[in-house]
């Protein structure tokens, strides 16, 4: 019952499952786990990361010296500033999403252009979500190319200390103490869909 208890507290924490599992059991590296080879290098891994976790300061200079965006049919998708920049790159979408009303500023939140497999804030003009079963769909993440071949393994080995976990198989990165968020979700082990978030309150 304790060990359950313990569990249940972690995953509340956003602590991922097979880390939760291994925390509560008190398994050490010297004892038998017989949870898939994977499920233990993610938590090797998470584990790690916690305990070097970066400052803000460094991971803000990394994304303003590196950058994060998406690259979209071959074509890096960054800082355009108007809609007809963005049409005249991507093309018209195949139809608007409203995303309801903004309590914050007392009018509905801006449209989404929908293209499919991604989606494009009508006033941002920031890419808001992207979705990795579309094979030409790409980002760039602090230097280095990330795709739907990407795997969580690999996705914590390279940006490990960067990221924090609030759900299970999602990792976010943060600038100006959380207003903007970069988030990365993985199922099946692999990269399924990228968000972005900016508070505007």
């Amino acid at each position: 019952m304790h060990n359950i208890k313990k569990i249940l507290k972690m995953l509340g924490a956003g602590v991922a499952l097979p880390v939760a599992l291994l925390l509560a059991g008190g398994v050490s590296s010297a004892e038998t786990w017989t949870a898939p080879s994977q499920s233990q290098g993610l938590a090797k891994l998470l584990q790690a990361s916690q305990q070097h976790q970066k400052s803000s300061a460094v991971i803000e200079q990394a994304i303003a010296a590196k950058d994060i965006y998406p690259v979209i049919n071959g074509k890096a998708f960054k800082r355009l500033n108007s809609l007809a920049a963005v049409h005249q790159q991507l093309g018209k979408p195949v139809k608007l999403l409203s995303q309801g009303y903004d309590d914050c500023n007392g009018q509905d939140f801006p449209r989404l252009l929908d293209y499919g497999s991604f989606q494009v804030n009508e006033y941002t003009l920031q890419v808001q979500s992207l979705y990795f079963n579309d094979s030409r769909n790409r980002l760039m993440l602090l230097g280095k190319p990330i795709s739907g071949q990407t795997s969580e393994l690999e996705f914590l080995k390279y940006y490990s200390g960067m990221y924090g976990v609030y759900a299970p198989h999602q990792y976010t990165f943060e600038q100006e103490s959380g207003l903007t968020q970069y988030r990365f979700e993985f199922k099946n082990g692999k990269l399924w869909r990228y968000a972005f978030f900016q508070d505007d309150c």
